[in-house]
């Protein structure tokens, strides 16, 4: 039946067709999702980022600007505050062709973790994940990583990063360093049941 599962229903007996239990430890919750319209200069994802989960995670779509060669740039919100600078990170990133794979680093470069848009054009957009863990841990300094693949090129990015701060994790900002986002990104915040 459509929605059921095997079911173990103890020693000695034959396992069943049950209902699936929804919420259990482990499962992802959706908690946020927003579509980009308008040419949207930014995109925030806020909605319950707290100590409710422990694990986050934020999924993006046909995600790509207005302008050629722009950088995905992600900001983080401490508190009340979106921050601009201080963020340190490394981008490594391979290509199909290649068995090898190039990377940068960053001390803070603007302040935004950045990641490559593949311009305008058809079938230029990226799909990825952005994940992080216990955004209400003010005990240590807390970071994300970045997992991106760009169509056209066949292109894969991975980001680690953090910043210097023992401030909870309140918000995540997607914008570009150039261009505006296109319209219908779609961005979708997850949260992992405890």
């Amino acid at each position: 039946t459509d929605g059921h599962v095997l079911t173990a229903t103890g020693a000695g007996s034959a396992p069943a067709w049950e209902a699936a239990a929804g919420g259990g430890s482990g499962t992802w919750n959706k908690l946020q999702e927003v579509t980009s319209s308008g040419d949207a200069a930014e995109v925030d994802l806020d909605t319950t980022i707290d100590d409710t989960y422990d694990q986050y995670k934020i999924t993006f779509m046909t995600l790509d600007s207005t302008s050629d060669n722009a950088q995905v740039w992600i900001r983080l919100r401490y508190g009340g505050t979106w921050y601009t600078a201080g963020y340190a990170y490394h981008i490594s990133t391979n290509t199909k062709d290649s068995a090898s794979y190039s990377a940068l680093n960053y001390g803070s470069a603007g302040g935004t973790v950045a990641i490559k848009s593949g311009g305008t054009g058809t079938g230029n957009v990226s799909y990825g994940e952005v994940r992080f863990w216990k955004p209400s841990d003010t005990a240590d300094t807390n970071g994300i990583l970045i997992s991106q693949f760009r169509c056209t090129e066949g292109v894969s990015y991975g980001t680690g990063w953090h910043m210097s701060r023992t401030e909870a994790i309140t918000g995540v900002r997607f914008l570009f360093s150039a261009g505006t986002i296109v319209d219908g990104a779609e961005f979708i915040l997850w949260g992992m049941t405890k």
